[in-house]
């Protein structure tokens, strides 16, 4: 990598010269990168707080990655999907009654709608800043 690192910049490593995983800058010195671990070597995303220092030239060594952080669009897609089966079932709890499935009109079909509409609410944000970040 012959990029000069800025904050914010995630890199790979492959276990040396830092163990293996994902990394994000978070500092830059005259000669040494401040990298903070965010994800493990399958790109799982850890919180562990894991800082190492890295010289610049082994920096140049590392290679680039993606943000673990970065939605995913099939995410927001279930997320509101998902949403949007809840408000339906809460919204009309007599299409489940042919299933022999009884959730009444009282607190739990109002409990499925409102828990549809924050699903729904979450998975719309997912989509648009999945689509603002890849403009």
């Amino acid at each position: 990598m012959s990029v000069a690192p800025r904050p914010y910049d995630h890199v790979r490593s492959e276990g040396t010269p830092v163990d293996a995983g994902t990394y994000r800058v978070v500092g830059v010195a005259d000669d040494r990168v401040t990298l903070l671990r965010v994800a493990d070597a399958s790109g799982k995303r850890v919180h562990v707080g894991q800082v190492v220092y890295v010289s610049l030239e082994e920096y140049g060594r590392l290679e680039a990655a993606s943000n673990p952080d970065e939605p995913s669009l099939a995410r927001g897609l279930a997320v509101a999907t998902v949403g949007a089966a809840l408000v339906f079932v809460g919204s009309t709890p007599e299409s489940l009654a042919s299933l022999g499935i009884d959730i009444g009109t009282g607190l739990l079909a109002d409990g499925l709608v409102f828990v549809g509409v924050l699903a729904l609410v979450v998975g719309v944000r997912r989509l648009v800043r999945y689509r603002r970040l890849k403009r």
